[in-house]
């Protein structure tokens, strides 16, 4: 049997030892060629097929075929991972967005950076916003049969004008349509919606809310995020951010909605971007504002998750207020806005004397103002400014899973460039807590 292009195979990472597929003889490196069958394209095809009783692999070794059957109905794991979730070719975005993160960032990073993925199958795995505009019938019919669900989808406006003007699509765009035959089909659907002043808000973002409400009834939530500017948009078109005002007109005019939606739906339905409140240097929203968090993925009401969980961490017995030293907390602008409010939560829990160190984003400049995006040289920058002594923790948002920060240096680069103690931690509440609790001094 010859394979046609052996290069694009799936290629298994790791085998776990006591699974049944290491038991059957299926080694790391080896690459699948069918599954019962048939080509996989992603591990959404894997995990459909995996679950059959019986397992014929084709597999390709080295320069070998061989054929791999397994009984699969012990219910043990088959302990199979693969080096990538798409097999097949990433679908990009075809779109030219004026707000388009990827177009402002510098150049010289790494070329991960500039890829601009708008495949339905990363939406579904990892939650991954995609445009709906590249969107063919026969992937439209897929996720619906294989019931992909949910899916994110970024809209910015109802309006054909509008949508021209923002997303600049190069050909005919029917991501309203898709999104109407996705809906139909049962797929749940979180929708997003970048707000950029002057094109796509006030009475324009009230039609585009209106005309979701209306036309698109089955839609579980609408996010609304404010459009992020870095300094690299010299050859791009002029954008205006939010302004303090303006973060308090968008809440404002949400609250309408939201009102509205808790009477019909039960539930608030539509839900601004954590920045919008801390801008706008009004108190969030409680918990339960955000129902069951839909939008989490897009971080919206992370801010108020964090806080609470902060709050809520139960102190130990041996821990005692300033035990155990200065804590230094690196953050981003609007990341400290929101730890300074469980600043004192954290030295009662912790028994750390804890400061902030507040990092400027001089890298990507502009309004970039999210841990998340910290670069190392910033961080580094904010540490030399601020000569603390003791622990620092730096969030891990602003690591990739390759341990690098945006501009490619290693927290080892920042320790032996600081000669601090520097240590990650999670960014989430109660593992932040965790990680506090348990380091050592």
């Amino acid at each position: 049997m010859r394979v046609a292009s052996p290069d694009n195979l799936p290629v298994i990472d790791k085998v776990d030892p006591s699974g049944i597929a290491a038991q059957a003889g299926i080694n790391a490196k080896d690459k699948v060629v069918s599954l019962n069958g048939r080509e996989l394209r992603d591990v959404i095809d894997y995990e459909m097929l995996r679950i059959e009783d019986v397992l014929e692999f084709k597999l390709l070794r080295r320069d070998q075929i061989l054929t791999v059957s397994i009984e699969n109905t012990s219910g043990f794991p088959l302990g199979i991972y693969f080096e990538k979730s798409i097999f097949d070719k990433e679908k990009l975005c075809e779109n030219n967005c004026q707000f388009c993160f990827i177009n402002q960032l510098p150049p010289g990073l790494r070329q991960t950076l500039y890829l601009k993925d708008d495949d339905f199958r990363l939406s579904f795995l990892y939650g991954n916003f995609i445009t709906l505009t590249n969107l063919s019938q026969v992937e439209l019919k897929r996720i619906v049969e294989q019931r992909l669900s949910p899916l994110y989808v970024s809209l910015h406006s109802t309006n054909p004008n509008v949508r021209r003007e923002l997303i600049e699509p190069p050909k005919v765009d029917r991501a309203l349509d898709n999104l109407k035959a996705l809906l139909a089909g049962g797929i749940d659907i979180h929708l997003q919606i970048v707000v950029c002043p002057g094109l796509n808000d006030g009475d324009k973002l009230a039609a585009t809310i209106n005309d979701l409400w209306t036309d698109f009834p089955a839609l579980s939530s609408v996010g609304i995020v404010p459009v992020g500017l870095t300094g690299y948009r010299s050859a791009l078109p002029h954008l205006e951010g939010f302004t303090k005002d303006k973060a308090l007109e968008l809440i404002a005019q949400l609250k309408v909605w939201q009102k509205r939606a808790l009477e019909e739906k039960d539930y608030r339905w539509v839900y601004a971007a954590d920045e919008f409140y801390l801008l706008a240097q009004t108190p969030l929203p409680a918990l339960d504002e955000y129902d069951d968090c839909p939008q989490v993925e897009n971080g919206i009401g992370i801010s108020r998750i964090f806080i609470e969980e902060v709050k809520g961490w139960a102190v130990p017995e041996k821990v005692k207020s300033g035990s155990r030293g200065p804590l230094n907390i690196v953050t981003s602008v609007l990341g400290a806005k929101v730890i300074d409010l469980v600043l004192a939560d954290i030295a009662k829990a912790t028994g750390y004397i804890p400061k902030l160190i507040k990092a400027e984003n001089d890298f990507l400049c502009g309004d970039v103002s999210v841990a998340g995006l910290l670069s190392g040289s910033d961080i580094m920058k904010a540490i030399d400014l601020a000569e603390p002594t003791g622990l620092i923790v730096i969030p891990d948002v602003a690591l990739d899973t390759g341990g690098l920060f945006l501009d490619n240096l290693t927290v080892s680069d920042i320790i032996n460039k600081t000669g601090r103690d520097i240590r990650i931690v999670p960014s989430g509440g109660s593992a932040f807590m965790e990680a506090l609790t348990t380091q050592s001094s």
